[in-house]
């Protein structure tokens, strides 16, 4: 399973999004290189937010485009997986769920489309976590995958320039949508995290800033994890 997974990074082609739970830190490290040298794009959830983030030891991570969860959906992660609101194709693109139960809150996706719709590989020492909809379990240590695959990097030139293509075009993309930009009385959630997020990036990118993000379980926690810039793994 291990050498399958390989192949999909080193030679499908095809655009690929992980989504990661909670890494440690020799893990998340190893998950930035990897994307950074495979054209991968990189999601949290609302499970484990900040789990890869936008920033990393005060640098911009372009190849982090947001949360990928039931109830926020970030709209660079939407438009990764959709072409003009229609999914895309089952062989042109990868979900690889790494150190996931792949639980209900973390993806948008009903199990019928997961099961038929989308191509999941799951990474998971656990063997009891996969899910049953998973086309491709790998049944290891997440570190050691991470390890392995590092290793033995090689992304064929004409498919990483594609990736990396479709990253930059969706960096290009606003985070936030015209009426979050609205100020209105009562002020909107979207509106409030909006500007919060683009001070705390100032303070990120001017003053090393960081922080650990406390999120509530409601409506205002979801835009919070949603728009907020993160530095390191929240709760």
């Amino acid at each position: 399973s291990f050498e399958e997974a390989l192949a999909i990074v080193n030679g499908g082609d095809c655009h690929i999004l992980w989504q990661c739970g909670a890494l440690s830190e020799v893990e998340r490290s190893l998950v930035y290189e990897i994307a950074r040298r495979a054209g991968i794009a990189l999601s949290d959830s609302l499970t484990y937010p900040g789990s890869v983030g936008s920033y990393w030891n005060g640098r911009k991570v372009s190849n982090y485009l947001g949360t990928r969860a039931m109830y926020a959906f970030s709209r660079r992660v939407y438009h990764f997986l959709h072409t003009e609101n229609v999914r895309n194709k089952k062989d042109e693109q990868g979900l690889f769920f790494i150190k996931s139960k792949v639980d209900q809150a973390a993806t948008p996706f009903s199990e019928g489309v997961l099961s038929r719709k989308l191509r999941i590989v799951q990474v998971n020492r656990e063997g009891k976590h996969f899910a049953p909809f998973t086309d491709l379990a790998v049944h290891m240590s997440t570190q050691v995958f991470l390890e392995r695959l590092v290793a033995r990097l090689d992304v064929q030139p004409a498919i990483l320039r594609k990736r990396r293509a479709k990253l930059a075009a969706m960096n290009a993309l606003p985070t936030a949508v015209p009426v979050d930009c609205v100020e209105t009385i009562p002020m909107a959630p979207n509106y409030f995290f909006h500007r919060l997020s683009r001070l705390t990036e100032d303070l990120i990118e001017t003053q090393d800033y960081r922080y650990i993000g406390v999120f509530d379980v409601g409506r205002c926690g979801l835009s919070a994890v949603r728009n907020m810039p993160l530095t390191g793994p929240g709760f």
